[in-house]
């Protein structure tokens, strides 16, 4: 019987203990006919759930090993073999147990751009003409960001804001030191700075020589710069810019004497196969190790296999001090899949079903929907974030339009850069504190857990609290909300559960088949979770509130879309 989550290879791990190349055609040609699969791939993608498959006929599994005696290996043993059928069937069930991880179908493929057919991408896009995503207004974001810096200062009593460091595993960066990319971007290792040169020279060693701003993976060197000849080569360069806010915000940030907010570690992963497209899966768990050793906080992942690779799940699972922030995925043609039922890894390890570490984000549009070429799930995705016609930079220097979950995910690293700066906040946190930020979408429900877009304002104000009234001037308002507890009471009966200082989200006006209801978002023990109730008392103001000392009636409920509550504030 096949279950949701099934692989072939996870059904002949299960029931036959093969699971081969040989043995996973065979497992394809028994069931293609029956369920009419045309490819393999097919057969893959589209397991039929809840139904009985055939599996191939398998012996217990066994584990042999040469007699020392003989002087032959199990593998010329068999060749020396004369009966055919014999032959092929033990060759079927042969299968290396320390290097089948190394083989071709184990290979993690970059999560590419979107091409996208029309000559007007924003058309595409569901854009105006020449429309371009939004990332964040520059002057909003500048002015956001000093406030809370403020507010961190006199909530600890000093500046202990700090720069984030994002480690990228991609296809590298061209270069360190042009005008966008200036080096104070990239923290040295200074034991490989000021060391000898083709050595290495850290304490202790790692066996990567001249790492001062990243390594070339594969040739263990310092030598970042992708692929030359690969079209697909710039798509390290392009996150990297994404990572730090895009063209507009890196530009601005630079300009400024200040200590940039987003620091970057580059691990160039692509550089010893012929083409920037594939990497070896086995190398995944060193590269996140190497990271770790870098000092990351943050380690930003474009990459997909549909192979549930078990040395990969432990290493990102095994690493909870980090926050992968990885993508969900795209379509090669036709719309995005449904990662509840379709294997894709590791964007399967974030969302509520996931790791609370992981964050797995889908891409929107210029409308604010879902990208049609994005994939989705209310349970494996936690959030969408611009993903179409989006600004980035090239090796070359030039500004380009980029699509997919890519640059989405990359943005939301960014995010989670800052918020992690501000707030000196644990990986779970940051995870929540991105599923708090995000703008509420009704329409989004089966698309993200969080049915938000990802917003930068929202989730970096850990010292405000947020309150979003689209049909007001200004839409919104940074404040204090002086009992937001009682905010509950909207609520035709009110949950009597809940600690005030839990609460840190409110979405009221919801209106369903069932009438109007509203949404409350608590956190305990790190764990996030929402809940519902009849909403009521429409007109009454939703409470006292405090901007810039000065107190006064906060908006009635009814026009407000949401409210996003501070972690960090000393209330009266």
């Amino acid at each position: 019987m096949v279950a949701a989550l099934d692989s072939p290879s996870e059904i002949l791990k299960r029931e036959y203990g093969v699971f081969g190349p040989k043995t996973l055609e065979a497992f394809y040609e028994l069931n293609a006919a029956t369920y009419n699969f045309d490819t393999f791939s097919d057969f893959e993608k589209y397991l039929p759930v809840g139904e009985e498959v055939l599996v191939p006929f398998a012996a217990p599994e066994r584990v042999f090993v040469p007699d020392p005696a003989s002087g032959m290996a199990v593998t010329e043993i068999v060749g020396a073999l004369t009966q055919a059928s014999l032959k092929a069937q033990i060759e079927n069930s042969l299968a290396p147990v320390a290097t089948a991880i190394d083989r071709e179908p184990y290979q993690l493929r970059y999560v590419q751009s979107v091409r996208l057919e029309a000559a007007n991408p924003s058309a595409e896009c569901r854009g105006d003409p020449g429309q371009t995503a939004t990332i964040v207004e520059p002057a909003a974001m500048t002015a956001r960001y000093a406030a809370e810096v403020r507010a961190r200062t006199a909530f600890a009593l000093r500046d202990d804001t700090v720069p984030t460091i994002v480690g990228i595993i991609d296809s590298g960066l061209k270069a360190v030191g042009d005008g966008f990319f200036h080096e104070k971007y990239f923290p040295p290792n200074v034991q490989e700075l000021n060391g000898v040169s083709n050595h290495d020279d850290d304490i202790p060693e790692n066996d990567h020589k001249d790492d001062i701003y990243g390594t070339n993976f594969y040739g263990q060197s310092g030598t970042i710069e992708p692929l030359p000849t690969d079209r697909r080569k710039a798509h390290g360069t392009k996150m990297a810019s994404l990572v730090l806010g895009g063209p507009r915000i890196a530009e601005l940030w630079t300009s400024l004497p200040n200590e940039p907010r987003v620091l970057l570690k580059i691990v160039n992963f692509s550089s010893s196969l012929p083409s920037a497209e594939m990497v070896d899966a086995s190398k995944l768990p060193s590269a996140i190790a190497y990271l770790k050793a870098q000092k990351a906080d943050i380690i930003n992942l474009s990459l997909s296999t549909p192979e549930r690779l078990i040395p990969i799940k432990n290493a990102i699972q095994n690493n909870d001090g980090l926050l992968f922030v990885v993508a969900a995925g795209n379509a090669k043609s036709g719309p995005g899949l449904n990662l509840g039922g379709f294997g894709l890894y590791p964007a399967r390890y974030g969302g509520s079903r996931g790791f609370s570490h992981v964050v797995t984000v889908g891409a929107h549009d210029l409308s604010g929907g879902r990208a049609v070429f994005s994939n989705y799930s209310n349970e494996f995705v936690d959030l969408l974030a611009p993903g179409c016609a989006v600004e980035t930079r090239t090796d070359e220097g030039d500004i380009v339009l980029d699509n997919g979950t890519s640059p989405a995910t990359a943005i939301v690293s960014f995010t989670a850069g800052l918020v992690h700066g501000i707030g000196h906040l644990k990986p779970q946190q940051i995870k929540n504190r991105l599923l708090v930020g995000t703008d509420f979408d009704p329409a989004l429900h089966e698309d993200a857990w969080s049915s938000g877009r990802r917003d930068i304002l929202k989730a970096i104000s850990l010292h405000h609290d947020v309150i979003d009234t689209p049909n007001r001037t200004p839409e919104r308002t940074f404040a204090t909300l002086l009992a937001p507890q009682a905010l509950l009471r909207f609520c035709a009966v009110p949950p009597s559960h809940i600690e005030p200082n839990t609460l840190r989200k409110i979405i009221p006006n919801i209106h369903t088949e069932d009438g109007i209801k509203l949404e409350y978002w608590v956190e305990i023990d790190e764990t996030l979770s929402k809940d519902r109730c009849d909403q009521t008392a429409a007109n009454d103001s939703i409470g006292r509130m405090k901007i810039d000392g000065q107190e006064s009636d906060g908006p009635p409920i009814s026009e407000v879309r949401e409210i996003v509550l501070a972690m960090f504030i000393r209330r009266q």
